[in-house]
């Protein structure tokens, strides 16, 4: 995998795993140790992003655990562009990179 879309994949998979993990910290502090949701729940997430919110094309989402690595994606490179994202896409960060800067 190219270095930018590992980085890319990283940077979303943090991003990513904040908003599950936001929208799952309301649970009691009794609960059990959280557990990162499954390809088929992630990928549900990411459906719903491009073809309900239309927030974007395509995503592509990395989580790494214990169990090791997992790549997620959804949807094309880009409008007109019929070719599906993968771990191997190569996205432009742009103003991403504030966030390993700041």
């Amino acid at each position: 995998m190219h270095r930018i879309a590992r980085a890319l994949v990283a940077t979303v998979a943090v991003i990513f795993g904040s908003t599950v993990l936001a929208a799952t910290s309301a649970a009691p502090s009794s609960a059990v140790a959280w557990t990162p949701p499954s390809d088929a729940e992630i990928r549900k997430i990411l459906v719903d992003r491009i073809d309900v919110q239309h927030q974007g094309v395509g995503i592509v989402v990395g989580i790494i655990d214990k169990h090791g690595r997992r790549i997620i994606s959804y949807g094309v490179s880009n409008q007109g562009d019929p070719r599906a994202v993968d771990g191997d896409t190569v996205f432009e960060i742009g103003s991403m990179t504030k966030v390993f800067t700041a």
